[in-house]
């Protein structure tokens, strides 16, 4: 992850009352949160989009709630936005339309599944998540001599569509959340020419 821009802002939209856990929850900006121990907010770097006529991405400065679980989908969803959103090698990734429908009971700590999960904490329980999610990958907009549509501004987006996504949340041992969601029948980049996510 690059350092995050110090001209950050934060968007705080309070999510409760908006899902039901049968139901699962759309994540958008700010903070997502419910019943079950509180928010999650979100911080959009104002800078790093800049370059792809874009909003940047968002992170978590906190990724401590709750203290300890269950989570909600609309907590979920906040950590999978900000474990995946990056600007990085000329490309922004950005999540746009993700849903939680479903998070698990917590099982306890399997090495055979997770021993490959980077930073895990044995000892906590791990959740399993599913949803859905459109992830954009934008281009650096550039109006020079044969670049092209995919570097013009409104047309620099391809996006991955995750329909069918499961995943995991867990927590790492200085009791800080991630998330991971992923459709391993999604066709990387199918969509082109479009702008970035509203």
């Amino acid at each position: 992850m690059i350092k995050r821009s110090l001209a950050a802002f934060i968007f705080v939209i309070m999510l409760n009352g908006c899902f039901d856990n049968a139901g699962g929850n759309t994540a958008g900006e700010g903070a997502a949160g419910g019943a079950t121990g509180g928010d999650v907010t979100m911080v959009r770097d104002a800078k790093s989009g800049v370059p792809y006529g874009s909003a940047g991405p968002r992170s978590c400065p906190d990724r401590k709630v709750p203290v300890s679980g269950p989570l909600n989908p609309a907590q979920a969803a906040a950590y999978v936005i900000c474990g995946r959103e990056d600007e990085a090698a000329n490309n922004l990734t950005l999540v746009g339309g993700i849903t939680v429908t479903e998070v698990s009971p917590g099982r306890p700590y399997n090495y055979l599944q997770d021993n490959s999960v980077p930073d895990i904490d044995v000892q906590k329980p791990v959740y399993s998540i599913r949803g859905s999610m459109v992830v954009y990958t934008c281009n650096r907009v550039d109006t020079g001599p044969g670049w092209g549509p995919k570097y013009e501004r409104g047309t620099n987006c391809r996006t991955t569509d995750h329909p069918g996504a499961n995943g995991l949340c867990y927590q790492n041992g200085l009791g800080q959340w991630d998330c991971k969601l992923w459709d391993h029948k999604a066709k990387l980049g199918a969509t082109e020419g479009l702008p970035p996510p509203a």
